[in-house]
């Protein structure tokens, strides 16, 4: 990992800083196929799968577009954008494509976007979907917005404990 990637790992959420987020928030499963989008609720309970966009040949226009539009359509006051441990050696370029990545929604929303640790969100969805009888076909089809929400649900409800 760089060193640019260990300094912007700070942004991690984690007990010392939680408390910064304020609901409805909005989880982001960074992808350079699909982006999946998850929220919460107005009071930062219940964590629900949003929508995936594509994104065609690393142009992310469009995501940032629609990104813009669910800000101020959902009233989104905290952005959450999933990155995983780097347990192999190809995770430390993700890495550093995901923290490229939050640079530039920072810029475009004016707003902070916080990192918190996604890993195994998307073999866990694959798991849930599996349950509810989904064929992979269309597994594939919900995967990154239903990790988006996983890896969102979880983090809420660290959150949640630790305030009680």
């Amino acid at each position: 990992m760089s060193e640019q990637a260990s300094k912007e790992l700070k942004p991690y959420l984690n007990k010392s800083n939680i408390h910064k987020m304020e609901p409805p928030i909005l989880g982001i499963d960074y992808g350079t196929i699909n982006i999946g989008i998850a929220i919460t609720d107005k009071k930062g309970i219940v964590a629900q799968p949003l929508k995936t966009i594509k994104v065609k040949k690393g142009n992310y226009e469009r995501f940032f577009q629609e990104l813009l539009e669910i800000i101020n359509h959902y009233e989104i006051k905290t952005l959450v954008l999933g990155i995983p441990q780097a347990f192999k050696e190809d995770h430390l370029q993700n890495i550093d494509s995901i923290l490229e990545f939050q640079s530039s929604i920072k810029k475009m929303t004016g707003r902070e976007v916080f990192l918190y640790d996604e890993s195994y969100s998307t073999s866990e969805s694959y798991s849930i979907l599996r349950e509810q009888g989904q064929n992979q076909k269309k597994s594939r089809q919900k995967i990154d917005k239903v990790a988006a929400s996983y890896f969102l649900q979880e983090l809420i409800d660290f959150k949640n404990k630790k305030n009680e």
